[in-house]
């Protein structure tokens, strides 16, 4: 495209600069957990530690970055300009958003991650009744002790009966 410019009403000699605009990372699909359905993938552990793969376009090595969620991947690394791998952080929740970050420019947010969700095989407390415990007062105030797995991070919160546990 020629262009000139007018100042003063002096007209400058045709020019053929050019200006590429920079494009934001663009994620078509995320693989890598226990199941890949779609573009997406599910199962993942809460405890995080996989890797999961991030494709799409636009992926750039300098200033790269990724987060599931509002946690920045443990690890990320380039593989091409259409590929990412990431560490997956320790998470809860499901579908959880994905963006990759080049730079000052950031891909759309993504719902393209979901962590399993809790499992309990067992209550112990008041009166057990292996799996399960009974007859705790209505009161509260019985230290019980849940076990399974996928429990998310530390700072999840436990409901009985809808109410939280202290």
């Amino acid at each position: 495209l020629m262009f000139t410019v007018t100042a003063s009403n002096s007209v400058s000699q045709p020019g053929l600069d050019l200006y590429n605009y920079l494009t934001p990372p663009v994620i078509i699909s995320v693989s890598g957990c226990t199941y890949d359905v779609g573009n997406t993938t599910t199962g993942c552990p809460t405890v995080g530690g996989v890797t999961v793969t991030i494709n799409g376009n636009y992926f750039a090595e300098q200033g790269l970055a990724a987060r599931v969620g509002s946690d920045s991947c443990t690890s990320v690394k380039f593989i091409s300009s259409k590929q990412v791998l990431c560490g997956l952080p320790a998470g809860s929740g499901a579908p959880v958003p994905v963006t990759v970050i080049h730079g000052s420019l950031f891909s759309q947010a993504v719902d393209y991650v979901s962590y399993r969700s809790a499992s309990v095989t067992k209550v112990q407390g008041c009166v057990d009744s292996n799996p399960n415990t009974a007859q705790c007062p209505r009161i509260g105030g019985t230290l019980i002790t849940i076990t399974g797995q996928d429990f998310g991070l530390p700072t999840a919160i436990v409901l009985v009966g809808g109410v939280p546990c202290t």
